[in-house]
């Protein structure tokens, strides 16, 4: 499924175009070659798996290779790459899974839980018929990223998406007096990020085409009285977020940080964080499906950082303030 044929076509306007034969899981790319088509009608087609794409709007580091030839029409290869999510087994993990399988892509599933990985792999295996892996891994140790990526290897996993969404809300840095539970939040929260960047973003550059989206968080945009650990390491993700869009989007790979802010997932279910969750006004929350589909849509669009939820985009400049540290310490906002 992953070789192409050449057949050349003419269009209404003498445009030469190729018919690509592949299998009906492009669909999220047949998207991109259709949204890049400016200057001429919409012309890719998901119809028997044959997709008519004109030449001249195929870009030359597309979710595709292109090879011209002496007649003007084009061999598109496609990437058939995976996405590898992070988290996988509840929360906006699972929500990612859902939504990108719906688009017809290939998961490779990560959690600790083995369990409710399967019970989700099976439901959109069902729904969506996607091939889905899963690998169970503790990214609080510090040697599980490279024991992931030579898990992928070892299967033969093309990963061209990474969306690193593990975490968890993280001990009190100063009561919290093991440091060895500080040391694996700070693994979990940022070292295994940049790891999965190390390890996965050098295979997308040399393809010409990638996408990694960090979850991050508006905890990282602001400073709350209290949260001295949880926010800056969003913080930390949301710089390194910017460096790696700025050093890699040239290549082809996209690189966002997503930073929602309160958000209805299973993530509130502690004690601290359900009271935290009961006693914060109702319009402050979102929806998971809302959160991923706003996140999506930037990374595609090659944005560096994106603020989930219009009311948060409004509202940061303001939450920022120093006078604002009070009021976010008495509401204890951890999202």
């Amino acid at each position: 499924m992953g070789l192409a044929t050449r057949h050349p076509f003419r269009g209404p306007r003498g445009q030469a175009y190729s018919a690509v034969l592949f299998g009906w899981r492009l669909r999220g790319d047949i998207r991109q070659l259709r949204a890049r088509s400016f200057h001429h009608p919409p012309v890719a087609l998901a119809c028997a798996g044959c997709v008519l794409v004109p030449i001249s709007v195929l870009p030359g580091k597309l979710a595709a290779r292109r090879l011209k030839n002496k007649r003007n029409c084009a061999i598109v290869l496609p990437i058939m790459g995976r996405a590898l999510i992070t988290g996988a087994s509840a929360g906006l993990g699972s929500e990612f899974a859902r939504q990108l399988a719906a688009g017809g892509k290939d998961l490779v599933l990560v959690a600790r839980r083995a369990e409710p990985m399967e019970k989700l792999a099976a439901e959109l295996h069902d729904a969506f018929e996607v091939d889905i892996e899963i690998i169970t891994a503790n990214l609080a140790d510090p040697e599980a990223p490279q024991a992931l990526y030579d898990e992928t290897v070892a299967r033969g996993l093309e990963i061209d998406t990474l969306i690193n969404n593990a975490g968890s809300a993280g001990p009190d840095l100063l009561k919290v007096r093991d440091w060895q539970v500080q040391a694996d939040h700070f693994n979990l929260m940022m070292t295994s990020y940049a790891a999965l960047c190390h390890f996965f973003i050098p295979a997308m550059q040399a393809r010409g085409y990638g996408r990694v989206l960090n979850v991050a968080s508006v905890a990282g945009q602001i400073t709350v009285p209290g949260d001295m650990n949880y926010g800056p390491s969003k913080t930390y993700l949301i710089a390194l977020s910017k460096a790696l869009s700025a050093s890699v989007k040239d290549d082809g790979v996209h690189v966002l940080a997503l930073c929602p802010g309160l958000t209805h997932t299973d993530f509130h279910q502690s004690k601290h964080l359900s009271a935290m969750k009961a006693r914060s006004p109702g319009f402050l929350w979102y929806d998971a499906d809302v959160v991923v589909r706003e996140g999506l849509a930037a990374l595609e669009k090659g944005k560096a950082v994106h603020t989930s939820g219009r009311l948060y985009r409004l509202a940061m400049p303001i939450a920022r303030q120093p006078w604002m540290r009070g009021i976010l310490k008495a509401f204890s906002v951890r999202t």
